[in-house]
């Protein structure tokens, strides 16, 4: 009988002993998914509208596996130009230059870890100073390729407009509204 009561006395201290250690095992699992996945994916969108250009649908996606750029619906306004050399900037840094009839659709991948494009510091800077400089070709040279030929081409500078469209800030996200 005496046995019986110290083999059940050893069990009720070991059952808070196994909750603790459960229970620690649950937080930091928690713990961990939450700092790995806060904030981790960050959309952006850009644009700008101007007498002469009009630029929309511009997105910056910015997550831990890979941040992406993809280029808007650029067109001049009042013109049937569509030839245009472009250039991004974050801070006085070239982001991208591409000489193209049109961006739409066109994109620009970064993987993790190169900071060819973007760095933390760029991010950082990308609501306040991002910028788009245009080059169209000045009417005596009609044909010209902007991208070698700057000095041949009228130069346009715009600040763009970002906004931040969505961040993983929550915990948990609710459904919303039905469509």
């Amino acid at each position: 009988m005496k046995s019986k009561k110290k083999s059940e006395g050893k069990k009720m201290r070991l059952l808070p002993i196994c909750g603790l250690i459960l229970g620690s095992i649950i937080f930091l699992t928690l713990f961990l998914y939450f700092i790995t996945s806060y904030n981790s994916t960050v959309l952006y969108s850009y644009s700008f509208n101007s007498d002469k250009f009009t630029l929309s649908e511009g997105l910056i996606l910015k997550s831990k596996m890979y941040n992406i750029l993809t280029f808007g619906d650029l067109k001049m306004n009042n013109s049937d130009i569509d030839s245009f050399y472009v250039e991004l900037y974050i801070s006085d840094r070239l982001i991208v230059g591409s000489q193209t009839k049109s961006l739409h659709r066109e994109k620009v991948i970064e993987y993790y870890g190169y900071e060819e494009y973007f760095t933390k510091e760029l991010f950082d800077k990308l609501e306040n100073e991002f910028k788009i400089k245009i080059y169209v070709p000045k009417e005596e040279y009609p044909n010209v390729s902007c991208g070698s030929n700057k000095e041949k081409c009228d130069s346009y500078e715009y600040q763009l407009v970002v906004r931040e469209e969505f961040r993983n800030n929550k915990l948990i996200y609710l459904k919303g509204n039905h469509i």
